[in-house]
């Protein structure tokens, strides 16, 4: 069954090309992605500041297309 709401956390790693938002883990209901990001954030707090978010994978599907035609239109 695939997530509707994705943790995704925000990556800059000039050694690997990556940069942007990373999807790390998804759930099927809004409290529990907010709890599993909670959990992120608080593990990450200690050493990072880069965000944590959810994001509905309608939203992010949406997003991935508009860039995804705006690369196409030049």
């Amino acid at each position: 069954m695939k997530a509707k709401y994705l943790i995704q956390i925000q990556t800059n790693n000039a050694y690997m090309g990556v940069a942007g938002w990373f999807t790390v883990q998804g759930a099927q209901t809004k409290p529990a992605a907010d709890a599993l990001a909670a959990d992120f954030r608080h593990a990450r707090a200690v050493t990072d500041t880069r965000g944590v978010r959810v994001i509905s994978a309608v939203k992010f599907t949406n997003e991935n297309r508009a860039a995804n035609h705006a690369a196409m239109q030049g």
